[in-house]
């Protein structure tokens, strides 16, 4: 028996997060990429934390040796490139700053502590804030407006 929701027993909530929906739908391979692009961070977020990368974030989180985990994350998992449109993943190609400062916190002791703190943090709003796909690292998207612009003059 198929643990799987037909098209018509899938509630609205989860069409964003549901990799069967996306696959008929056929979103780009590198959906991330494409919600960027085109979509909201709302968007991207449900798809980041929904069931689409769930069994390949478990895959990942139960992967020990680093090497053969970077080589998995590399091959399985889409890329945004929140902060800016780029002509390729190179910082040195950005074509447009998005105003969005994007930063990974990487093998953090205590998550729920630390997302908190950057939660109340009166200098940046927070738009997008994730546990990383290792399982031990935050990703977060804040908005700082015009002080990247700022900072280069």
């Amino acid at each position: 028996m198929s643990n799987h929701k037909s098209l018509e027993d899938t509630q609205i909530e989860d069409w964003f997060d549901n990799q069967g929906v996306m696959q008929i739908l056929h979103i780009s391979s590198r959906t991330l990429q494409n919600l960027r692009s085109n979509g909201s961070l709302l968007q991207i977020y449900n798809v980041i934390t929904g069931n689409y990368y769930k069994s390949r974030t478990e895959h990942l989180r139960s992967i020990t040796d680093p090497a053969q985990a970077r080589k998995f994350k590399a091959a399985n998992f889409d890329y945004c490139t929140f902060s800016g449109i780029f002509t390729t993943r190179s910082d040195k190609e950005l074509i447009k700053h998005s105003d969005l400062l994007c930063i990974d916190f990487d093998h953090l002791p205590n998550l729920s502590e630390i997302r908190n703190r950057l939660l109340a943090d009166e200098y940046f709003e927070t738009q997008l804030l994730f546990t990383s796909p290792s399982g031990d690292g935050l990703l977060i998207r804040q908005s700082h407006g015009n002080y990247a612009k700022k900072s280069e003059v």
